[in-house]
């Protein structure tokens, strides 16, 4: 399988898979006419127009990022064909409805002020960089800036002459739940996946009969998936190792390293790699995550953060863009590879069967995250906003790891008639974690990005992430082949 892997280091703070955008599908064309050569608006004296409050969540993520872990999501998109400044900010104009996006933010009110005028142009900006060693340099550089206060609080930088966009946004806007409702949006595509998420939602409501013995069966479920919730992050905060911890205690801003590979298998190859056992392409996900541990690390568990979007990674038909996120602590298993030299239990196969039976089952459901998305309200509500980096980087040091997986669009996408080559967003790891991994899947295709704290080898760790996967993938072949 052939790949392609590249490795940066970052001086400060992180990537997140880029927010959801609420927004209306156009064509290119369209929307160039709309916009003509937009001009920088808030330049201008801008005019409040109208006020919004800020979601707790939205607030949370404020109160609780720090100078080297900003609440920052990022998605790196590579093109094959490049695009101008202008016809992308049209196309945004004319695709972002959301008054999130036109709107600066208040730190001190809480509030969201809609800008009466404002272009996209005012945040679309581009790179003299040409050179694929120093758009890396540049994109680093770029990741942890700052907004500033008087635009909202996201941006597109163009770099390599209109082939690589970066896109940045902040929490606060939007949570990230996918990069396929992003894509979808802005994407010449944006038609079809609608239709394809409208089929999906309808499917959900047909499987979802509804009767009052099935309800009570559900709160049931529930009750007893809380339970195991918050035993799990019981044993995660307790009895897991903190192999990284040294290089995280200081709190100082060491810088990040982040890594990524590009197409490393189908959809379809995860899903046969986790059939044999029933695991699901989270659970391989997981695993092979574990396999990449165990092999740079002599632990033999730790604890790992999982983000997870309240509405199942789609937003209904008039659910607008927001923070709709949980998380679950789970302790996980490492595997080393020396662990199947005897047979027996030791082997990748019936590690993935322990992944999915400990990890897997807790995150199934639907209800697992509530807790910790409660939680948060409750502490925006009635603790000192003083209180809340501290509590924050307090729960969330015990992981070592954060992992997301993001369903991108099952079809390939298309900018402006611009083929998206790549899709590579990164998750943040949170004050104290010491590494964020992200799976994304576009098209069929599955890429996985890594940010990590400067101190970690991330080369290392992705080599043995792909290695852990191959040896799964060459264990279920022969598993296929036999009679």
């Amino acid at each position: 399988m052939m790949f392609s892997s590249t490795t940066t280091a970052l001086r400060a703070a992180a990537l997140a898979p880029v927010a959801l955008l609420s927004s209306r599908v156009v064509d290119c064309d369209s929307a160039a006419k709309e916009k003509g050569s937009a001009a920088s608006s808030s330049q201008q004296a801008a005019v409040a127009s109208l006020r919004r409050r800020l979601t707790p969540i939205g607030k949370f993520s404020l109160l609780s990022e720090t100078e080297a872990n900003p609440s920052i999501g990022a998605v790196l998109l590579r093109l094959g064909a490049p695009i101008s400044e202008r016809e992308l900010a049209a196309k945004l104009d004319a695709t972002l409805t959301s008054y999130r996006f036109r709107s600066v933010l208040e730190e001190k009110s809480g509030d969201f002020v809609e800008l009466s005028q404002f272009s996209a142009r005012d945040v679309v900006n581009s790179s003299t960089t040409t050179s694929k060693d120093l758009l890396r340099l540049d994109v680093a550089e770029r990741l942890p800036v700052p907004f500033p206060t008087d635009l909202p609080r996201w941006e597109v930088r163009v770099f390599d002459g209109g082939e690589s966009l970066l896109m940045r946004c902040h929490h606060a806007l939007a949570d990230g739940v996918s990069v396929a409702a992003l894509l979808a949006d802005v994407s010449d595509q944006g038609h079809d996946f609608r239709a394809m998420v409208q089929k999906e939602l309808t499917t959900r409501r047909q499987r979802r009969k509804r009767s009052w013995l099935r309800l009570v069966f559900t709160v049931i479920g529930g009750l007893f998936q809380l339970g195991i919730v918050l035993v799990r992050a019981f044993q995660a905060t307790f009895f897991a190792s903190r192999p990284f911890a040294n290089s995280t205690k200081s709190g100082k801003k060491s810088g990040r390293r982040v890594a990524w590979v590009t197409d490393f298998a189908t959809v379809d190859e995860l899903r046969a790699v986790g059939k044999r056992g029933r695991a699901t392409i989270n659970d391989v996900f997981a695993a092979i995550v574990a396999g990449g541990l165990g092999a740079i690390t002599d632990s033999k568990k730790v604890a790992a953060a999982f983000p997870i979007h309240l509405c199942g990674g789609v937003l209904p038909p008039g659910v607008d863009v927001g923070n709709h996120i949980g998380a679950v602590l789970c302790p996980l298993e490492l595997y080393r590879d020396d662990d199947d030299q005897g047979g027996g239990d030791n082997n990748p196969a019936d590690h993935l069967a322990r992944v999915s039976r400990d990890v897997g089952a807790t995150l199934r459901g639907g209800f697992a995250p509530l807790v910790s998305y409660y939680a948060a309200v409750a502490a925006v509500s009635t603790l000192p906003a003083s209180w809340l980096p501290t509590l924050f980087k307090t729960t969330s040091s015990s992981a070592t790891v954060a992992l997301t997986n993001i369903r991108g669009p099952p079809l390939a996408l298309s900018i402006c008639g611009r083929p998206v080559i790549d899709v590579i967003p990164f998750l943040p790891p949170p004050p104290g974690v010491t590494v964020g991994c992200a799976l994304t899947t576009v098209d069929g295709h599955a890429s996985l990005s890594l940010n990590a704290d400067a101190d970690l080898d991330v080369d290392a760790l992705l080599d043995a992430i792909i290695a852990h996967y191959s040896r799964l993938q060459r264990g279920q072949q022969q598993q296929t082949r036999k009679p």
